[in-house]
């Protein structure tokens, strides 16, 4: 189950941390939060932010196969499917917290998802498999 609503005119998917009210929640986005969820503007679905867009309004499942074939992706492309998928913060903290990934990050006009120092992000559990799979099935 996935909580999403639509935020500036893009699909977010609820953060795993928020601060609300002053307090930290961690877990915001657990089923056992759903009342905070709903009261924050969260609808609860039944797949993953990949399989849904918003059309005339409205989140609706997508239709389309989606093409895991294509790997190598802009930068910004990348950054923006993040923020989409609700996980951009994931980028920023490997950035400021691994300077080798840094120096590649910086040194390249596009990525391949399938890099060394993606795999490596991914071994340092600082971005999971499932986090790579759902960027190429945004873009």
């Amino acid at each position: 189950m996935v909580f999403l609503k639509i935020e500036n005119g893009i699909l977010v998917d609820a953060p795993e941390v928020i601060e609300r009210n002053g307090k930290i929640v961690y877990g915001y986005n657990n089923d056992s939060n759903e009342w905070m969820l709903k009261q924050d503007g969260y609808k609860k679905f039944s797949k993953t932010i990949i399989d849904y867009e918003i059309k005339d309004g409205k989140i609706v499942e997508k239709n389309r196969k989606p093409d895991l074939g294509k790997t190598t992706f802009t930068k910004l492309q990348i950054r923006r499917a993040m923020r989409q998928l609700g996980i951009e913060n994931k980028l920023d903290n490997i950035l400021d917290n691994n300077p080798q990934f840094k120096k590649d990050w910086n040194d390249a006009i596009e990525i391949d998802l399938n890099d060394q120092m993606i795999k490596d992000a991914i071994q340092a559990e600082l971005i999971y498999q499932e986090d790579i799979d759902q960027i190429k099935n945004t873009l």
